[in-house]
């Protein structure tokens, strides 16, 4: 039996594709509540952020305070749904789009940014590519986790319970999480030549609580190395609470409206609001407000996926 949707999963349950990557670390809290110092943050607070140019999408790095802006490259397609990963010394980044490619039709868009050069290579896609994911491992290898309905459920039991998902003449143990629609989760190694799939588990998809791809072993060890863990993105979705809204309604130039649906994160003294109403939820627009001074640091309404720019140290936070 084929359980695949008649829709594609991207579609479906982008609200859901959002965090269930399991490699997101959502740290961040309410915006108003101070945090402890990173001390252990040497570099200035940055920004990385993409915007429309000239007929393709350009990334920037941004150090807030400066009057001018880094352009990391520019990409030959429009800033639809970025997604970005960093290598651990920062070196490199995979960078992925929903879109087109010079005018042509293209389902996904992978590419391999030299960040010292600010050089780019276009990646083949992995066979599978819903649901998304990208990582470097520590010795700067690549990979993609993705989700998978293209599967069969092997006989039923007695009891009419199928207990296996089939796939390529491989039966995998269906997960018992309670949460989701059955899928397969694939982990997929980039070796400078092709992608090979390294691993293959059955999980739950497309439902908050499910565990997604966070149910291969790669994802979780990758998730887990502190040396990797620091370059997630740190975004939280905020409440829409009344009182809440109230809050962020009285800070300076303001530019959100009060139904607008909102993630934050935070780095020092500064938190960044986007709104999230991007494909896939990815954040339209960036007001980036400082909490030591009580103004207004940045305002960039054409950003697209804003974020903090990771931190390179290897030290621990105090």
């Amino acid at each position: 039996m084929n359980l695949s949707p008649s829709l594609p999963l991207s579609r479906r349950f982008a609200p859901w594709l959002l965090g269930a990557a399991g490699l997101v670390v959502a740290c961040a809290v309410f915006a108003f509540q101070r945090l402890a110092p990173e001390t252990w943050r040497a570099e200035p607070v940055a920004l990385t952020y993409f915007e429309p140019h000239a007929g393709g999408c350009a990334w920037y790095r941004h150090v807030i305070g400066a009057e001018e802006r880094e352009t990391l490259t520019v990409f030959p397609t429009d800033c639809v749904r970025p997604r970005v990963a960093f290598s651990p010394g920062l070196e490199r980044a995979l960078v992925a789009f929903d879109g087109d490619l010079d005018g042509r039709s293209m389902d996904l868009l992978i590419f391999d940014v030299d960040l010292r050069r600010h050089g780019r290579v276009r990646l083949p896609s992995p066979p599978a590519t819903e649901g998304l994911a990208l990582a470097f491992d520590t010795s700067g290898m690549p990979w993609a986790f993705v989700l998978d309905q293209n599967f069969q459920l092997d006989e039923p039991t007695p009891s009419g319970v199928s207990l296996h998902l089939e796939y390529r003449g491989h039966r995998y143990p269906r997960s018992a999480h309670p949460e989701g629609l059955d899928a397969l989760a694939h982990a997929w190694r980039y070796d400078g030549a092709a992608w090979r799939r390294e691993e293959t588990v059955a999980t739950k998809c497309c439902e908050i609580g499910a565990p997604g791809v966070s149910a291969l072993a790669t994802a979780k060890r990758l998730a887990a190395d502190p040396a990797l863990r620091r370059l997630a993105a740190e975004a939280k979705r905020l409440p829409a609470d009344a009182e809440g809204r109230q809050k962020l309604a009285a800070l300076p130039d303001f530019p959100f409206a009060a139904t607008d649906a909102l993630t934050q994160s935070a780095a020092a003294d500064y938190v960044l609001l986007s709104e999230a109403s991007g494909a896939g939820g990815v954040g339209m627009r960036a007001y980036v407000f400082d909490r030591g001074q009580g103004r207004k640091a940045l305002f960039l309404p054409q950003a697209v996926g804003a974020r903090f720019w990771p931190v390179k140290s290897t030290a621990s936070p105090l």
